[in-house]
């Protein structure tokens, strides 16, 4: 790589608002938590989707998230 003000790499330009069309909806996620259900895993699949949609976690916080780290309300 050529040293000199030519070839510096730039930062990739980044947005703070989330496009709607990538995003899954409301209706999308009870579709898909739907779904899973019927799997074998179901119940281990519905708790993950559902920790993403409802915690808005990605899937590798997902995956970590250990049951000392959550607080659930009583009911509901």
């Amino acid at each position: 790589m050529r040293r000199g003000s030519a070839w510096r790499r730039r930062a990739p330009t980044t947005s703070e608002a989330v496009d709607p069309r990538v995003v899954i909806n409301h209706a999308q996620a009870q579709a898909l938590l739907e779904a899973v259900k019927v799997q074998l895993s179901g119940p281990r699949l519905v708790a993950f989707f559902a920790v993403m949609y409802y915690g808005a976690l990605r899937p590798g916080e997902a995956v970590d998230l250990r049951e000392e780290a959550l607080s659930l309300p009583a009911t509901g």
